[in-house]
């Protein structure tokens, strides 16, 4: 998997300052903070309802939150569209999948470098409806013509396959998602997130509805991607035991607010963390 390019900075990546989101009378977030330092992988956690996926949503630009800001890489995106945070370096995955259930893995991948595809529409429509059809010694005495499209469908097929390789999808890589195990389907969703060669990677509860052997797999990859590149990765998930062996840090969300931070060991041990979520006995 081509790494991408995250500089060494001592200044954090991803900044939440003090957002709040309401939908009517419910305020699903209210003056939330945190900030996430480049490399690190940072965990929100919090009961059902806390805000966590709010919070999620409002850093990839699903949600825009009525109060407080979201700067990424010192940038504020607080109100930037969604399809505007990608080529930023932004990329997610969803807490229940969306994918081309139609489609196969390999298209469903290629369609998510369609942000990078900058070649005319008659160039390209000439190469995928006609070029990629004739004989080898024909494309290669008239590809001059066409280059920018050839050389760019290269360029993204060369990284669509390094993500194949990289989560083992080789076997599934000409499948229709639709037919798919269910685990199998969440990794082609992680690899739709990481052709986007990310520098920030959201993780909305990625192990959600797998089986242990399916959560190991995915752990193990989630670690690789960080362990590659050191690519900083924001995560929701409930296996409290996986966050407490992966996260660097945590934040803890409950009613939409902020009750705690700090390292896997500082939140075993904070009170109100104990008595909102992790409970006396799992201490």
């Amino acid at each position: 998997m081509p790494p991408a390019e995250n500089g060494a900075s001592s200044s954090p990546i991803l900044h939440v300052e003090k957002i709040s989101l309401s939908f009517g009378g419910i305020k699903a977030i209210q003056n939330v903070d945190f900030k996430v330092n480049p490399g690190e992988i940072f965990a929100i956690i919090g009961p059902n309802g806390a805000g966590k996926t709010s919070t999620i949503n409002s850093i990839s630009g699903f949600y825009h939150p009525q109060q407080g800001r979201i700067l990424f890489e010192g940038q504020d995106i607080t109100h930037l569209p969604t399809y505007k945070r990608a080529p930023l370096g932004i990329a997610r995955t969803f807490q229940n999948i969306a994918l081309y259930t139609h489609m196969t893995t390999l298209d469903n991948l290629m369609a998510a470098r369609h942000i990078f595809m900058k070649s005319g529409l008659i160039s390209g429509a000439i190469y995928w409806d006609v070029f990629k059809f004739l004989p080898p010694n024909l494309r290669d005495s008239i590809g001059k013509y066409w280059k920018p499209a050839i050389q760019e469908d290269v360029e993204n097929r060369a990284i669509v396959e390094e993500v194949i390789d990289f989560l083992e999808m080789n076997h599934v890589r000409k499948r229709t998602v639709g037919t798919l195990a269910y685990g199998l389907r969440k990794r082609v969703e992680l690899g739709r997130a990481l052709v986007l060669q990310p520098k920030l990677l959201l993780l909305d509860e990625p192990m959600a509805g797998m089986n242990v052997e399916e959560k190991e797999d995915m752990a193990r990859f989630i670690l690789d991607i960080h362990d590659y590149n050191g690519t900083t990765i924001v995560l929701i998930e409930h296996d409290m035991g996986l966050v407490m062996d992966i996260a660097d840090r945590i934040v803890v969300l409950d009613f939409g607010q902020k009750i705690a931070e700090g390292t896997p060991d500082e939140i075993r041990r904070d009170p109100k963390v104990i008595e909102a979520y992790l409970g006396e006995e799992t201490v």
